[in-house]
């Protein structure tokens, strides 16, 4: 009697703490949106920014999403390009070294390969001009 008692015990604390665990992780995926929402509208506001200093509205600036702690999305809409991608990653480079306080970010030349001429030339010139 004493091991059913004992069990039924601990089936009501099982059930206790699984319902605190849905409700902490609830106020987790809260508060990581709210924070995760901010950083990404940060970001692509600045890619579109920056992109649109070279670009001149002409193509689409890459664009970060973030799902969850675990998930995220980083493309140029309409352009899956290998150039478009490099280009996207040197944008959002040059996002993150303008809006932090990172002294440099260093990336290979291979890089840069792929990378129509306009946007190369820009690219290179923002990152031996920048904060460092």
């Amino acid at each position: 009697m004493s091991e059913l008692k004992t069990a039924n015990e601990n089936y009501n604390k099982r059930s206790e703490a699984i319902e605190e665990f849905k409700q902490s992780d609830a106020k987790l995926q809260t508060a990581v949106y709210s924070r995760t929402s901010r950083l990404q509208k940060l970001v692509n506001d600045k890619m579109d920014e920056t992109n649109n200093s070279f670009e001149n509205g002409q193509f689409y600036p890459p664009v970060l999403q973030i799902n969850n702690l675990k998930s995220y999305a980083f493309n140029t809409p309409n352009d899956t390009g290998t150039g478009s991608r490099f280009k996207g990653v040197a944008i959002f480079d040059l996002a993150i070294l303008e809006s932090t306080s990172l002294p440099v970010l260093v990336h290979d030349s291979i890089m840069f390969t792929n990378v129509e001429e306009p946007a190369k030339s820009y690219l290179f010139i923002s990152c031996k001009t920048s904060k460092f």
